[in-house]
């Protein structure tokens, strides 16, 4: 049975995980960490921006919207990452340490900044497509 592309790179970025977490713990450092949130985010970005398995592919229309895709794509993921490992691996319940305050809060902001220009963007590229189709109706 063949895996669905995508599934195959969630696949790698889940191991990529796993495996920093083991070294965590293994090496007592949490430096291992420090590759593996961006990491996440660069693999989704290159996975999808190479993915051509849409309609247009090679147009410059599918070029555009794939670019799109992987940035939002690559943000998000990189931000599931970086909360689920800071909500969920902190090791008392106190106060986060500032940075890690600071770093959260900013990239919530620039992941609003992202998710809003892909939908907005996505939303304007529709109705111009829209537009175009309903002028060449007779």
């Amino acid at each position: 049975m063949k895996l669905h592309r995508n599934y195959i790179v969630a696949s790698i970025i889940l191991i990529m995980i796993v495996g920093s977490l083991a070294l965590v713990r293994y090496l007592g450092n949490p430096a291992p960490l420090a590759f593996c949130t961006p990491a996440a985010g660069v693999i989704t970005f290159f996975a999808l921006l190479t993915d051509r398995r849409s309609g247009l592919a090679g147009t410059a229309g599918d070029y555009n919207e794939r670019l799109r895709q992987a940035i939002a794509a690559a943000v998000i993921v990189q931000y599931l990452v970086l909360v689920g490992l800071v909500a969920f691996f902190i090791k008392s319940v106190e106060k986060l340490p500032p940075i890690t305050e600071t770093m959260l809060s900013s990239f919530t902001t620039v992941t609003s900044v992202v998710v809003a220009f892909y939908f907005g963007a996505s939303a304007f590229v529709d109705s111009k497509a829209k537009a175009k189709v309903d002028a060449e109706k007779p």
